[in-house]
C-alpha cells in the first residue's frame, strides 16, 4: 500500500512540474504581450 503511494506521489511530482513550468511559460508570454 505505502509502494503504491510512494509512486503515485512521484509521478504527480513527474508530471507537476513541468506543467508548472509550461504554466509560468504561458504567463511570461503573455506579460510580453
Amino acid at each position: 500500500m505505502l509502494k503504491t503511494r510512494i509512486i503515485t506521489a512521484s509521478l504527480l511530482v513527474i508530471f507537476f512540474i513541468p506543467a508548472l513550468f509550461i504554466l509560468s511559460t504561458i504567463n511570461w508570454a503573455y506579460s510580453m504581450l
